[in-house]
């Protein structure tokens, strides 16, 4: 631009001494102003021809080129235009060396600029195809997505359907076999969806493993048939070199403008229902809905505050006794984990376990609970009553902590508790791995602790299994107890109780709650019971009063 305005304003310069010139009657052609005329052509063309190193490239859609195109470059050669009509003007249309030189000059510039426009057309259209096109499938990638839903929100009152696609594992096919092999999937996958979809529905990649697929919106019915047809086409296992793998794929579904009113709250939306989806086993579809948003909300805010739960003294360890059934003597106790959270209240450990789990925190959580169980049952042999077996639960995701044989020696080494009267309860999915179960478990009772499987028979354990395991107790899970009575005495419970007689274990009965059940479970020859029957699961401090008053009351009977 600065080419150009040098250039008209030589040539302005040049018209005046001309006119001078012209007047005073001293013109001679080939002197001053025929050299400036030609310095202000040179000045002029040389804007034309620098103009792109001039310009910044920006990536602006295909639509708004054009119109920018002709105001930006049509003004320069108007202008040449005009001044070519003056100057052959003021030379009275007498055309003459000069004259011929300055219309080749624009000419050439003309053409150069044709050239030049044409080439910057074609780079355009090479970087909207980058910027919009998934290279490996050739489908919409995400920038696309967002840019041509938006227009055709903007442009319709039609409402829409998004069903967001995850295919699972990908990254775990990634690390073992390489890129090229989840390339490989991501491209069968697309391959397969574009001949499975309707030529009405746009289909996107719109992350890794992800696909966006947007139709006109849709029935209940139709939704369902259009996800049963995605979810068969990726049934087919797709074959590497030497292996199989199967394809799963979980589906997050939202409607616009019904559920999700802007294209922000669509991307939002789509995700959550896909999360909850995953909570259903593979190949399973969520249609978003407002409680769905609320509990992950909850959900989101609980992790923030788990985090800190511990340093804000919203945890605590409750517990409840366990009862001899033959003689009613009180012989351990169960250690449950409580939270009480400032804004939700008393939050079921059902809930805020498995979020400790996947959030990380379980081993620090973990860590406390045991180390409060094992002070609080230190005091209560300090301050008179007799020694309690006090039963902590271990999580599986604490289990594979390799440290955790050793954080439950330093436990033990602050706390000053005995060995014996610490035992760690363990469920059936953890002993599985049995090789690495055995050896953990060895180290545990080289220890001198206990260990008990929970919740026994609501798991896959092996017989064969179950007699190599160190272990001292099993606890039938309260689901057995729920159904016994005199009128169905459960020949489950009975299997489970002879079994463990005949291994030579414990067995404790959870969730007692009638006379019924405890008199049934002890003429089957269960010794050991815990339940609403007794006492509810209460804190430190009410646990010692029953303590107290249970040992009281046993007095006065005997």
């Amino acid at each position: 631009m600065n080419y150009l305005i040098i250039g008209l304003f030589l040539q302005i310069l040049g018209d005046m001494l001309f006119a001078q010139m012209m007047i005073s009657e001293n013109y001679q052609s080939g002197k001053v102003v025929d050299f400036v005329w030609t310095i202000a052509l040179l000045f002029i063309g040389c804007s034309a021809y620098f103009y792109k190193d001039e310009s910044k490239l920006t990536i602006e859609p295909r639509t708004a080129f054009f119109p920018t195109l002709k105001k930006e470059f049509l003004f320069p050669y108007l202008s040449i235009l005009v001044l070519s009509i003056l100057m052959m003007e003021s030379y009275d249309w007498s055309l003459n060396a000069l004259s011929f030189g300055w219309i080749m000059i624009f000419l050439l510039i003309i053409v150069r600029q044709g050239i030049t426009t044409s080439k910057n057309n074609r780079l355009v259209l090479k970087l909207n195809e980058i910027a919009y096109t998934d290279m490996l499938t050739k489908l919409g990638n995400r920038a696309a997505f967002f840019k041509e839903t938006q227009y055709a929100m903007d442009m319709s009152q039609q409402d829409f359907t998004f069903i967001l696609l995850q295919v699972e594992r990908v990254k775990m096919f990634n690390d073992v076999f390489g890129h090229q092999t989840g390339e490989k999937l991501i491209k069968e996958v697309s391959n397969r969806l574009k001949h499975t979809i309707d030529m009405n529905v746009k289909l996107y990649r719109f992350s890794e493993d992800e696909f966006m697929i947007v139709t006109p919106h849709k029935s209940i019915a139709d939704i369902l048939l259009l996800n049963e047809s995605i979810f068969n086409v990726l049934q087919p296992t797709f074959k590497t070199s030497d292996f199989e793998l199967n394809i799963i794929g979980h589906i997050g579904i939202t409607h616009y403008p019904k559920q999700s009113i802007s294209l922000e709250k669509v991307q939002q939306h789509t995700a959550e229902a896909l999360y909850q989806a995953k909570q259903y086993g593979n190949y399973s579809f969520v249609i978003y809905n407002n409680e769905i948003e609320s509990n992950l909300l909850r959900k989101l805010e609980m992790e923030s505050h788990l985090k800190n739960a511990i340093n804000n003294n919203q945890l605590s360890v409750y517990y409840q006794p366990k009862i001899d059934l033959t003689s009613g003597c009180l012989v351990g106790m169960e250690a449950l984990l409580r939270w009480e959270h400032p804004k939700f209240g008393w939050i079921s450990p059902a809930e805020f376990i498995p979020l400790a789990e996947e959030t990380g925190l379980i081993n620090e959580i973990g860590e406390w609970v045991l180390y409060t169980a094992a002070q609080h049952n230190k005091q209560l042999q300090r301050i008179g009553f007799k020694p309690l077996l006090v039963s902590v639960n271990v999580s599986a995701l604490q289990f594979q902590n390799p440290h955790f044989c050793s954080m439950v020696g330093e436990v033990l080494a602050k706390t000053k508790l005995d060995p014996e009267w610490l035992e760690l309860e363990i469920t059936e999915s953890i002993v599985q791995n049995i090789k690495e179960s055995f050896n953990i478990m060895q180290q545990i009772k080289s220890m001198g602790i206990k260990i008990s499987i929970d919740d026994f028979g609501t798991g896959y354990s092996s017989l064969n299994v179950l007699e190599q395991l160190p272990i001292d107790t099993l606890k039938i899970d309260k689901s057995f107890i729920d159904r016994v009575s005199y009128n169905n005495p459960s020949p489950m419970v009975k299997t489970i109780i002879e079994l463990a007689l005949n291994l030579e274990l414990n067995v404790v009965a959870e969730g007692i709650e009638t006379v019924e059940q405890k008199e049934i479970l002890y003429r089957n020859g269960c010794m050991i019971g815990q339940g609403y029957l007794f006492s509810r699961p209460v804190d430190y401090y009410t646990f010692v009063d029953f303590l107290t008053s249970y040992a009281q009351s046993n007095v006065t009977s005997s």
